[in-house]
């Protein structure tokens, strides 16, 4: 049974790795080996994918229309893309504007970031609807809160404000929008605005669709943006952005959607064994350990480097990995390995998702949780889109 996990987990590595190859001739062995396999099952994948799309066009698959406003959160690739942290921000937008959202999350991975949202939604107004069928969630959470007048919303819009200082938000708990989160792909709910999330740092992998790579979707679905949200900003240099935004300009065939950028910005270290926050400043001039299971490694460990520790090194799973005691195990045994060639202090961190998937396990051990929120860069035409959304 280990030997099968270890093989299970050994392919699923070299699929990831095939997809984020821009050049495939200079793949290991077993990646070169499996490729056909994985190009024939992408075909009948974007086949489906593209009918699916043809059929709701087409009027023969029908959209739900909401009674309030809709925002969909999405990408065209898989993990990392900062969906549910950009549904959460554009949530707390709304509030503070006095308009309750709901936000609508699948819950994959065993429900992480739906807990996630829970724990940062709790005491609010924002609504969290979870479950595959999003329609049903919304329209029952629509049947026992209400929804805000038309009027009193569009009088609202104008409030909305990224950069602004919170605001005692509204007493009633009538609904005024709907947030989808991983909602491109949802094609059951209409929307008035579709937001779709570029990672800087991985952008497009292969540009093959999966399980060939790591596209969800065809790059010619970008023209259905309102908004492109290139996140990961700070992770990459001004030249770097301005070459992916050249990019995706190539694949919009003329479409203009809003440009904006993003970022995820660390705000404090939760430390789970002592049950309380540290500074950022904890990890200065220490010997780090990443130990993550989300959709983009790489983004998390350039993070950990921009707050000045001395070496990152990294213990990388799968999105969504439900940590064992093994995986602590193998974490103790990297930081005992550290300890023995260094002189520094030796830091374990883990990402606020990885924690919350099993906030017992991490608690009997010494690691640091990163909590971080989004931030929108450059975002006034993003926001006076918003605005103008939810005053029509």
């Amino acid at each position: 049974m280990i030997i099968a996990a270890r093989e299970k987990k050994r392919l699923r590595d070299a699929v990831v790795r095939i997809a984020a190859a821009s050049d495939a001739r200079s793949l290991p062995l077993l990646e070169r080996r499996i490729s056909p396999l994985l190009r024939v099952s992408s075909s009948v994948y974007a086949a489906v994918v593209r009918a699916r799309r043809m059929l709701y066009d087409a009027g023969i698959f029908r959209a739900t229309r909401l009674p309030v406003p809709v925002v969909s959160v999405g990408n065209v690739t898989w993990g990392g893309n900062g969906k549910t942290p950009m549904a959460e921000f554009l949530a707390w937008c709304f509030v503070y504007a006095g308009i309750n959202p709901i936000v609508l999350t699948r819950g994959y991975g065993g429900g992480d970031e739906a807990r996630m949202l829970g724990k940062h939604f709790q005491g609010s107004p924002v609504r969290l609807g979870v479950g595959a069928d999003r329609v049903k969630s919304a329209l029952s959470i629509l049947e026992q809160c209400g929804k805000q007048d038309t009027a009193r919303r569009r009088s609202l819009a104008k409030l909305i404000d990224f950069g602004g200082n919170p605001r005692a938000w509204s007493r009633n708990s009538e609904i005024g929008v709907a947030i989808l989160d991983d909602g491109m792909q949802h094609l059951r709910i209409a929307r008035d605005v579709e937001i779709v999330m570029v990672n800087a740092v991985t952008l497009f992998g292969n540009e093959r669709m999966i399980p060939w790579g790591p596209l969800r979707e065809p790059l010619d679905s970008l023209r259905r943006a309102q908004v492109i949200v290139v996140h990961h900003a700070n992770l990459v240099s001004t030249k770097r952005l301005g070459a992916i935004v050249s990019i995706l300009e190539g694949h919009l065939d003329g479409s203009k959607p809003v440009f904006a950028f993003s970022e995820m910005a660390p705000q404090q270290f939760f430390c789970p064994s002592q049950d309380r926050s540290l500074a950022l400043t904890s990890v200065e001039g220490a010997v780090v350990v990443c130990i993550s299971g989300v959709g983009c490694p790489d983004s998390m460990s350039l993070c950990l480097v921009q707050l000045g520790p001395s070496e990152v090194h990294r213990l990388d799973y799968n999105d969504h990995h439900i940590f064992q005691a093994e995986d602590m195990v193998a974490m103790e045994e990297k930081i005992l390995e550290l300890k023995k060639s260094t002189r520094e202090v030796v830091v374990a961190v883990t990402s606020e998702k990885d924690y919350l998937r099993h906030p017992e396990l991490w608690k009997r051990h010494e690691v640091l949780v990163l909590c971080s929120a989004l931030k929108v860069i450059n975002s006034q035409d993003f926001m006076d889109l918003l605005a103008n959304t939810m005053a029509n």
